[in-house]
């Protein structure tokens, strides 16, 4: 029989009467949705000087459309606080990526600002980056007076001492210490891009689903942001 001359009879026999609420529930709250979106969202783009124009009715949808510029094909997506983050802050880190970006649009560019102390253990990953003389004073001048008030982190910094920053240890910074390393990356920002992709099922989502996904990464932003000017 085609698939079509199915009556909803038939297709009850082979569903359990819960089986066959949920698929029920599940349209109706697509339908809401979708209901939804036609009232907070202008019709969808089919250009990007369409995407322009959109952006100037979304006020209500998103607040972190920073930027809107049309003359030169540039949508900015950030807020006061992030702004305001970037401008205190003195390492800054940007990449772009072309693997996905808004539909209309060829790259997305990010910029990632670096407040120092934001993670006691990850300063540690700078020690093989120094000269093996600059080792032992940058633990105690740097790492040694910013160490947590926690049992674990002492017993952390005990065994790193003992065991790779002594001049007796078993692995003394000669052995592992250099600042003869030619190539210097940051992946902050690549692994940034590679979760960022993770909210799309698609290289090109419109432009809405694109911004949805920027405030929920802006709210992420926001906490992290409040927690290092917590601790300073």
């Amino acid at each position: 029989m085609p698939k079509r001359g199915l009556s909803k009879e038939c297709l009850f026999d082979t569903l359990s009467s819960q089986s066959w609420r949920s698929v029920q529930s599940l349209k109706k709250k697509k339908a809401v949705y979708k209901a939804r979106l036609k009232i907070s969202r202008p019709p969808l783009p089919k250009n990007r000087q369409e995407i322009f124009q959109a952006l100037n009715q979304l006020n209500t949808f998103s607040k972190h459309v920073w930027k809107n510029d049309a003359e030169n094909n540039i949508v900015m997506l950030t807020s006061e606080e992030c702004l305001n983050f970037l401008s205190s802050v003195t390492d800054i880190y940007a990449d772009g990526t072309f693997k996905y970006c808004a539909r209309y649009f060829y790259q997305l560019y990010t910029i990632h600002g670096l407040q120092d102390g934001i993670s006691w253990l990850k300063l540690f990953f700078g020690l093989p980056a120094l000269p093996p003389s600059a080792v032992g004073p940058c633990f105690a001048d740097i790492l040694f007076p910013r160490i947590p008030d926690d049992p674990r982190a002492s017993l952390f910094s005990d065994y790193i001492v003992s065991t790779y920053i002594d001049e007796f240890s078993e692995f003394p910074p000669v052995i592992w210490a250099s600042d003869n390393i030619r190539s210097r990356t940051t992946n902050a920002c690549e692994s940034f891009h590679f979760h960022f992709s993770k909210y799309f099922n698609c290289p090109h989502p419109n432009i809405f689903v694109f911004i949805e996904a920027v405030d929920e990464e802006m709210k992420k932003s926001t906490l992290k942001i409040r927690a290092v000017r917590n601790r300073s």
